[in-house]
């Protein structure tokens, strides 16, 4: 089991609201994922402390629990142990494994 984080994106900031316009404004628009496999939740949320992430802002309630990373978090996430993988990949693996 393992934490993984996305390549680094970029939203439209057109299509955001609130807080999200906020951090991509001052981000470029740029921010990626932070999700686990299913069972290793602690490890997840210890990494996010690690890096500086409140767990107010753990997105469970979406298509898949997650956190939203800025660039300089994600790079603070792969130093403290999280594997880089694209969503699509890590979902595709999931399947092949079932």
């Amino acid at each position: 089991m393992a934490v993984y984080v996305d390549p680094i994106f970029v939203w439209p900031t057109a299509r955001l609201i609130g807080q999200a316009l906020r951090v991509a404004t001052r981000n470029k628009g740029q921010w990626c994922h932070m999700w686990c496999d299913v069972g290793d939740e602690a490890e997840l949320h210890r990494i996010a402390k690690v890096v500086g992430m409140k767990r107010g802002w753990f997105q469970d309630k979406v298509r898949f629990p997650h956190y939203d990373l800025v660039p300089s978090r994600r790079v603070k996430a792969i130093k403290a142990g999280a594997v880089e993988m694209d969503y699509r990949t890590w979902k595709m693996n999931q399947i092949a494994n079932l």
